[in-house]
């Protein structure tokens, strides 16, 4: 298979091992990113597992971080959970059962046109070969491969594509590396828009995140379903995309306090406060719902609310990191260790119990947030979080008119409907909730 007996080794010992991904598809444990000194990390692509294993111990063997799999399908899975940017070549064999080298390179140019790529063919593919190098392949090597043609091949294609990240300048600019807020799905940075000069909050995917098969895919579904979501009431995403620290989305850069931070501590709002940001939180999930979009993770940290002139204040909903297109009734979020994902302190029961989902779900989480800025207290919060699980699944809670008997019935009667256990007797959308608070 392999020819020459050169050989190189790294000049120190690098912790570099060789990843693997299993037969079912579902990755197996992925490396923490290497530091920069080692030659460069290689995702090897090859139904061959005599090639691929002496592709991997030859690059293992100069130092390079290697990353196997046999097939350009379990390939794309892997590099949509990493992010290409992650990777600074690819070695794949042109012709693989599902899709060859040269389609599956297109695939990976889409994602990222800075990574550069070899292709493995023998001599009667070369002209094909020859061919695919206009389509973006860097380089291609022949079968039988040369030890010192793979290490020197791949070498160049890594300084490369270092080369053309170092050059290529980056459009957002993260100005404190101290998070200005974390989510569901990562932690959101301000930043500098350099191309139209104004600070942005900048979403970082969290590296350990088990919402999704597919964070990287989860990350940019998020903007989507943001960016369908046009109204005043719910935070504007610009734009979204990957580099080498991995996947991002762009989103305004609201100044303000998120409702935990607002609502005075064992007091609540007064009713006029109350009112005004009630409407305005139900008008951007009713928003929200009539695009078939669920929220799924309503909470008081979710909620900006921004001071404007006057005294005035403006609510916006926030993370919609666990969102849903919910067309039909959804299942809850389990993380890969079979963790509800949401807030168990506003989570409904039926959440809880990870039944179907529907809008009624993100009302009785609004609900809850509408107690709270009534009351100041969480309505089903106990001393442990099994004490908070049993009392939403038992409905233990005071009516809220016994803690704000200044109130009139007809806020505090809406409020508790939004949080009946039953799910039909809550309202049946955002729009028939609204109705019940009048400005």
């Amino acid at each position: 298979m392999f020819a020459g007996s050169f050989m190189m080794r790294s000049p120190q010992e690098l912790p570099t091992r060789t990843v693997r991904i299993q037969a079912s598809g579902s990755p197996g444990p992925l490396p923490e990113p290497a530091p920069r000194q080692h030659p460069g990390r290689v995702l090897v692509v090859d139904d061959d597992i005599l090639i691929r294993e002496m592709l991997s111990e030859t690059l293992l063997d100069a130092g390079f971080e290697v990353v196997t799999t046999r097939d350009p399908e379990r390939a794309r899975h892997h590099l949509q959970r990493e992010a290409p940017a992650r990777f600074d070549c690819v070695v794949t064999d042109y012709l693989m059962p599902g899709m060859n080298g040269i389609d599956f390179a297109r695939w990976i140019l889409a994602q990222d046109p800075t990574l550069k790529i070899l292709l493995l063919t023998s001599e009667d593919d070369k002209e094909v070969v020859k061919a695919s190098l206009r389509g973006g392949i860097y380089d291609f090597l022949e079968k039988p491969v040369c030890q010192t043609s793979l290490l020197e091949a791949v070498l160049r294609a890594v300084q490369e594509t270092r080369k053309l990240r170092q050059s290529r300048p980056r459009r957002y600019i993260v100005d404190n590396p101290i998070p200005i807020g974390e989510g569901g799905m990562g932690a959101v940075y301000r930043a500098i828009d350099t191309e139209l000069n104004r600070p942005v909050a900048l979403k970082r995917l969290r590296a350990t995140s088990g919402l999704e098969h597919s964070p990287t895919a989860t990350l940019f579904k998020e903007a989507t379903t943001l960016a369908s979501l046009q109204h005043p009431n719910i935070v504007q995403v610009y734009d979204c995309g990957t580099d080498d620290e991995g996947p991002f989305i762009v989103m305004e850069l609201l100044q303000g306090r998120g409702l935990d931070r607002f609502v005075p501590e064992g007091t609540g709002l007064d009713a006029a406060t109350f009112v005004h940001l009630a409407r305005q939180c139900l008008q951007g999930l009713a928003a929200a719902h009539s695009l078939g979009v669920l929220h799924r993770d309503i909470k008081p940290s979710n909620i900006m609310v921004l001071d404007l002139p006057g005294g005035a204040h403006h609510a916006k909903l926030l993370d919609f990191g666990l969102a849903k297109y919910a067309l039909r009734p959804s299942l809850q979020t389990v993380d890969d260790a079979g963790n509800i994902s949401g807030s168990i302190h506003t989570m409904s029961p039926e959440q809880l119990r990870q039944e179907p989902i529907g809008p009624r779900a993100d009302l009785y989480a609004l609900g809850c947030v509408f107690y709270f800025m009534a009351s100041g207290r969480l309505p089903f919060s106990g001393e442990t979080l099994v004490e908070t699980f049993h009392n939403h699944l038992e409905h233990r809670v005071q009516h809220l008119a016994e803690l704000r008997p200044d109130l009139p019935h007809s806020l505090t009667t809406p409020v508790m409907s939004m949080m009946a256990y039953d799910p039909v007797h809550r309202p049946a959308t955002a729009a028939d909730a609204l109705a019940h608070f009048s400005a």
